[in-house]
């Protein structure tokens, strides 16, 4: 596509990023819809839209860089790209907390802290962990991080047995199966 086209429907670079995180996010809230659909424990569940989020984010640099950097960025979210990309991230979060107090009130994760706490400390920690991975791999063997070479699913796990309820012997972790969307698959 050439630049002056991709300006008729983006009027700045910041606009078109946007975009295209946009679009990732509202994938994501469709792959965390099937994976409730699927059913299962709150643990289940949760464990499975990590590793949905995990696997999105671990493809192509690009989809990390673009999505994570508009988060973390102090550039406002203006317009209605921006109002989009709001309303996602605050879909994204709630759909996460959910899921943690579904598997609060089932008892496949641990209820002794806010599902909110809980639900912000996986997001975080699965960021980390991408980035991590898009370290190691980028960097090779000149890497800032030493860090032993676990993949973003290893890091995933030790987090994910951070909030699993010591109550329950059925709360397995899910990291591994495949619940994304069809379009996903064909990405």
């Amino acid at each position: 596509v050439a630049k002056g086209t991709l300006y008729l429907y983006f009027k700045t670079k910041e606009d078109l990023l946007l975009g295209i995180a946009n679009r990732h996010q509202r994938q994501l809230l469709e792959d965390y819809a099937a994976v409730r659909r699927a059913g299962g424990s709150g643990f289940h569940q949760l464990s499975a839209m990590l590793d949905v989020y995990g696997r999105r984010m671990s493809g192509p640099f690009e989809h990390l860089k673009v999505i994570v950097a508009r988060w973390a960025t102090a550039a406002p979210f203006e317009g209605e790209r921006g109002e989009g990309m709001r309303r996602n991230i605050r879909a994204l979060y709630e759909a996460v907390v959910s899921t943690v107090e579904r598997g609060q009130a089932d008892g496949t994760i641990r209820d002794d802290l806010p599902a909110a706490h809980l639900a912000l400390h996986l997001w975080s920690a699965t960021n980390g962990a991408l980035l991590m991975e898009l370290q190691r791999g980028c960097m090779g063997k000149d890497r800032l991080l030493k860090a032993p070479s676990l993949g973003w699913r290893d890091h995933l796990g030790f987090h994910l047995d951070n909030v699993r309820s010591a109550r329950r012997s059925d709360a397995g972790a899910v990291v591994g199966h495949d619940f994304l969307t069809e379009e996903a698959r064909e990405a």
